[in-house]
């Protein structure tokens, strides 16, 4: 739970900045990570209580790594003396890609050309727009960037224009190699966008790849924004990228988390290691998390606080000595597999934890694990 509260002051356009409880000792000046409506971002030195001036209305985000454990805590403003809030302008974009849907099944159902070029576009933008509406509930601070990305593709300002005729002098992005490249276009207008050209890599297996699956959108762009993806929300990264991350995977405490059902693609960071080399997913809401892959270096899991997850399987992360596994109502299987230093599990007995089963493998002593819980059940 955050450690921080908010106020807003409609009439003095501020937003109040608190500690939740009396007593918490937060009189020193701490650093406040301040993300706007609008996507920028701004890094205020403070004390609590303090406030700050807004001008747009739609979510903030206030964050603190200084503040107990680290604390984050979003607000919506919603009263005068701000600029239009762009979430406003959402149900007219969803109106607009109905209009990018039938030009596609008009130009399908004549055998034209440019139909999979629409298809492309129609499918970036439903994506897009999915993104769009999870930030305007999570107040994560990118709405701006996915809408306008959305009218560069859409052009939701001429929904009706044909796209079958190219008009005299019309500008957008004229590379084919482009992302979003505009077959009408005769001028370019500098919007071209270009995802990275992924390059292959030897996995742990053997086997060669250069681009990992991400089918969660949400998961996509937290590792776009971490900068591990490929600089598209296309539904894959590039694996070069995850594979050179070598300290720790933490996703826990970002907006993005709450909203990730599937954390496909995880299973690919498969260099992170070292004494306190740490997986941290804690606060998504995926009901299985899936490890059972080779993850040799990896030292520690962190997947606490996951509200409909049933099972955990870590049997590949065959060296890890510490698993955190609290406030996970749903928990009902634990699979461990051979590992054998494990010397720390942790575990809160809520909600269905009493007939939770933890599998190990033939090479971890019954005697060891029992000793971890000896209430639970445990099978060989």
């Amino acid at each position: 739970m955050s450690t921080l509260c908010t106020n807003i002051d409609c009439t003095n356009n501020l937003i109040i900045v608190d500690a939740c409880f009396d007593g918490m000792g937060l009189n020193s000046s701490y650093p406040f990570d301040i993300t706007f409506p609008d996507g920028t971002t701004s890094t205020m030195n403070n004390s609590l209580p303090f406030s700050f001036t807004f001008t747009l209305q739609g979510y903030y985000t206030i964050y603190s790594a200084a503040v107990g454990d680290g604390s984050i805590v979003g607000v919506k403003v919603e009263c005068g003396g701000g600029k239009e809030n762009p979430c406003d302008s959402i149900a007219g974009i969803s109106s607009c890609v109905f209009s990018l849907n039938e030009r596609y099944e008009e130009l399908e159902c004549n055998n034209d050309k440019k139909a999979q070029q629409e298809k492309i576009k129609l499918d970036r933008v439903i994506q897009l727009l999915l993104l769009a509406e999870n930030d305007c509930e999570c107040g994560i601070g990118m709405v701006y960037e996915y809408i306008n990305e959305i009218n560069d593709i859409a052009n939701c300002d001429d929904c009706d224009r044909d796209f079958s005729a190219i008009t005299e002098d019309e500008s957008g992005c004229t590379d084919p190699l482009a992302f979003n490249y505009n077959d009408a276009a005769t001028q370019d207008d500098g919007s071209c966008l270009y995802s990275q050209d992924c390059v292959d890599v030897t996995m742990l297996d053997g086997t060669v790849k250069s681009e990992t699956l991400i089918p969660d959108p949400i998961f996509e762009a937290w590792l776009e924004n971490q900068g591990y993806g490929n600089g598209a929300l296309d539904g894959k990264a590039c694996t070069a990228n995850i594979k050179n991350e070598t300290a720790h995977f933490d996703i826990d405490g970002s907006p993005f988390a709450p909203s990730i059902t599937d954390l496909t693609g995880i299973e690919d960071f498969e260099n992170v290691g070292g004494t306190y080399g740490y997986f941290n997913v804690g606060n998504t809401a995926v009901s299985s998390l899936d490890l059972s892959n080779s993850l040799p270096s990896l030292q520690i899991i962190y997947a606490s606080s996951m509200p409909n997850l049933t099972v955990l399987d870590v049997s590949g992360a065959e060296n890890i000595w510490m698993l955190q596994a609290t406030g996970n109502p749903n928990l009902t299987s634990i699979i461990l597999g051979n590992n054998i230093n494990l010397g720390t599990l942790g575990l809160s007995v809520t909600g269905s934890h009493s007939s939770l089963k933890i599998s190990v493998g033939t090479s971890v002593r019954k005697t060891q694990a029992e000793g971890i819980w000896p209430t639970l059940t445990f099978i060989l």
